[in-house]
């Protein structure tokens, strides 16, 4: 196989909305899978709000309602049976469960038909949407039930760096301590500064490179672990593309969130005195965030695959890049 030249963050994000359009049904069944875990953790949380006695439209007014304030300042759990709080604990934590389980199976079917349609693709940058189409209804299903178990060893061994980062971040905290009762205030801002510099930088690349395993997950001869590995040496060779694709998706997000929320404001001062078209804007609004959400998510995922992929191409190990 040819090697794939190496790509900018542009032309990575190029070829992952490239990748997005060629299956954009993908974006549709975002969509959806968005609204299940949605009403599935709602559905979730309420046994445990009757059992305490609140409301759920309390919760979405803490924002704007004193009263729904006031409500919640005065709950007492102690005041309700422990059996009903123990049955509402359980349904809320096995409703987390299989939300999370549903959410790893769609994210396996999203990275397989993503990492197919690059495959499929020629390589570089400025390729048509039909190159990349690879959507099917099977597919994505049989792709989901190849990957799940890996998704899931992934974020297993993410949990784990997780709990390390969080215990080195725990040690630094208490040599700060130490060394503010031992040498005064001085060493602990001594301390707490020199740690906070590596700790930092180890959050972001943590993070960057989670985001760049994953996308290694639909490998022929790959594994949870090898993604992880793989996701720290593209990090190491490309630090500045991976930084480009997160500075470009966050400022998309952001641009769309500053629009649609200008946009709701101005709509609801024009509607004040009509609840029901505010309330269907409303529900309107939030349709199109998720759906700008999974298209923007979505295509970060397929813009990381593409990088991955010429990375893997041209250095880490050609002769295996499907």
């Amino acid at each position: 196989m040819t090697a794939a030249a190496r790509l900018s963050a542009f032309e990575a994000l190029g070829r992952g909305f490239a990748n997005l359009r060629g299956n954009w049904p993908l974006a549709i069944a975002s969509v959806v899978a968005m609204v299940v875990l949605t009403v599935g953790i709602v559905v979730s949380v309420v046994p445990l709000l009757l059992a305490t006695g609140l409301e759920v439209a309390d919760l979405a007014r803490l924002a704007d309602d004193p009263q729904a304030v006031e409500k919640l300042r005065g709950f007492d759990p102690t005041a309700f049976s422990g059996s009903q709080l123990l049955v509402g604990l359980l349904v809320l934590l096995g409703g987390l469960v299989v939300t999370s389980l549903f959410y790893a199976w769609f994210q396996a079917g999203a990275i397989g038909v993503l990492s197919a349609g690059d495959a499929q693709a020629p390589p570089g940058p400025g390729r048509s949407p039909e190159y990349f189409r690879t959507w099917s209804g099977r597919d994505f299903v049989g792709q989901a039930g190849r990957l799940f178990g890996r998704v899931l060893g992934f974020w297993a061994l993410w949990l784990g760096l997780w709990i390390l980062w969080l215990l080195v971040l725990a040690g630094v905290v208490l040599a700060g301590a130490w060394g503010a009762s031992r040498w005064g205030g001085g060493a602990a801002l001594a301390i707490g500064c020199g740690g906070a510099l590596p700790v930092g930088f180890s959050l972001l690349a943590m993070a960057l490179a989670m985001n760049l395993g994953q996308a290694d997950l639909a490998r022929a001869d790959g594994s949870a672990a090898a993604a992880v590995g793989v996701g720290f040496r593209v990090l190491s060779a490309r630090l500045g593309a991976a930084l480009g694709l997160w500075f470009l998706f966050f400022c998309a997000l952001t641009a769309w969130g500053l629009f649609a929320g200008g946009l709701g404001w101005a709509a609801g001062v024009a509607l004040a005195d009509q609840p029901a078209a505010v309330g269907a804007l409303t529900l309107v609004r939030f349709l199109f965030d998720m759906l700008v959400n999974s298209v923007l998510t979505l295509a970060l995922l397929a813009a990381s695959i593409a990088l991955v992929r010429s990375e893997r191409a041209r250095s880490l190990n050609p002769e295996s890049v499907a």
